[in-house]
């Protein structure tokens, strides 16, 4: 447990659950009286430690795909792992080279 932390432990369940069920970050900051940049630092920290537990061993066999909102937009680049259908990454862009790379593997 971190000290010195602004927020409970029970707290911040409580908002990882609400942006989980889809709420923005500004109705959760309205809704609990709390600036959304605190908001964002709280989820922020929130997948930052989830990244860092996550154990990515038994991934055998990945895909990877990319998607946009219009054409000519920012792009989302998802790796998923093929043998239980889950998400392994998302980030912002596309990246060829890392495609290519995984053909050659």
């Amino acid at each position: 447990m971190r000290p010195k932390t602004h927020f409970t432990a029970l707290f911040k369940a409580q908002v990882i659950v609400m942006a989980l069920s889809g709420m923005t970050v500004t109705a959760i900051a309205g809704l609990i009286h709390e600036t959304d940049t605190r908001i964002w630092k709280l989820l922020g920290k929130a997948v930052t430690e989830a990244r860092d537990a996550a154990d990515y061993s038994d991934v055998v066999r990945v895909s990877i795909d990319d998607t946009a909102k219009r054409r000519n937009q920012s792009y989302i680049s998802i790796m998923a792992n093929l043998d239980c259908q889950r998400a392994v990454a998302v980030t912002q862009g596309r990246d060829r080279g890392l495609r290519q790379a995984l053909r050659r593997a």
